[in-house]
Formats: structure tokens, sequence, C-alpha cells
């Protein structure tokens, strides 16, 4: 069965840990297709500081260190509507059918926030789920509803999300990067030396746009 995952997020800005997460994910599972899925306004999250484009643009950067299995959608950058990923995954299904498996990738840390997003009971009738864990979010207690949902969704077997369409939430480690865009849109406005957490030609293009700086 043909396989992709999704990487969704605001990437603002786009940095080490982001990619290290896609090629460690990728070293173990070998998804057909490894996409990045920058979003136009967060939902739950503050509004992103760096524009559309500049965000993309950051991507784009990145992703020439990476091999040809990594790809950037801008369905949610060209949409009107907001940044809900239940429209988008069903979106993807429309393009790709019923007979892919469809992964969306996401952090222990959001997937506590599950229930706060918008029709989130859908997510895994178009998607699985791979859980990675975070750094600092360990032994964290789950709401009932998440406890309920793993108990039909979960499975220990890591094939199951690539031999399916939908339906399984997997979870694993991914390594441990303890890196934050909040915390280097601080550094950057402090003119910090961030050359360790930030790809050299995306750095480049902020300190070029200013980007971040007058934080």
């Amino acid at each position: 069965m043909h396989s992709i995952i999704i990487y969704g997020g605001t990437f603002d800005p786009v940095h080490n840990g982001h990619l290290k997460t896609a090629a460690n994910l990728q070293r173990r599972f070998h998804f057909d297709q490894f996409i990045f899925l920058p979003c136009k306004d967060p939902v739950l999250k503050q509004k992103a500081t760096a524009t559309p484009a500049q965000r993309v643009e950051m991507l784009k950067l990145a992703l020439t260190s990476l091999p040809e299995h990594f790809a950037i959608d801008l369905s949610e950058i060209e949409r009107d509507s907001p940044s809900y990923m239940v429209i988008t995954l069903a979106d993807f299904r429309r393009r790709l059918g019923t007979d892919i498996s469809i992964t969306l990738l996401m952090g222990m840390d959001t997937f506590i926030q599950l229930p706060n997003w918008h029709d989130w009971r859908r997510i895994l009738t178009l998607a699985n789920i791979l859980i990675i864990k975070r750094a600092g979010i360990e032994n964290v207690r789950l709401p009932t509803v998440l406890e309920e949902l793993l108990k039909i969704h979960e499975t220990h077997d890591e094939k199951a999300i690539l031999n399916n369409s939908h339906g399984f939430i997997y979870s694993c480690d991914a390594g441990s990067f303890d890196i934050s865009s909040t915390k280097l849109r601080k550094g950057l406005a402090e003119r910090q030396n961030l050359k360790s957490y930030i790809p050299k030609p995306v750095l480049q293009y902020i300190k070029e746009n200013q980007i971040y700086i007058n934080n």
C-alpha cells in the first residue's frame, strides 16, 4: 500500500529539530512521501510571526538538505478557511482515494490537545496517527476521552500505519530535540548565535529579511 505522512505545523521558523525528527522517522518507516504541511493561521496557537510566504520559503530552503521523498503541501496556505486538519485530511482523501495509507504526525503535546480540534473524532476515519514523544512531556495523564480513544485505536505493530489507510494510532520515539520555535524566535530577537539550531540557508534568509529581529 502506498503511504504518506503529514507533518503539520506553523514552522515559525523551521529548525533542526523538525528536520531530524522527520529524517529519523523516514529512516524507520520508509514512507513513500513525507509531507510538510505549513498552516496558514493556527487555530489553537498564537498568530505566526513570519508571513505564510516567508514560512514556506524557509521550509523550501530547509528541505534542500533532505532527499526527494520530502515535499511541501500548500493546501492550507492557499485555502481561505481556517487551518482545520479534518478539512485538510478530507481533501487529501478526495485527491488520493481510499487505497492509500495517510498518517498524521503529532507530538504528544499536540495529541493531548486533540479534543479541542474542530470535528476531531473524524480524524481517524480519514488517517492514522503517529504520536512522537516530546522533551518534557513524559508520563502525562491523558484526558479520559483520549484514554478511551487509545483503547480502541492504539496498535503496537508499527507496520499497521503503513498497511492500513486509516484508523490506527502508533506511538514511538523519534529522538529528543529540546528545540522550540518559540525559544528560537526569542533568541533571534536577542541576536543570539543559533547556527546549531537553524539550517544555515534558513538562518541566512531570516537575517536578510529581518524576520523576528524586532519582536
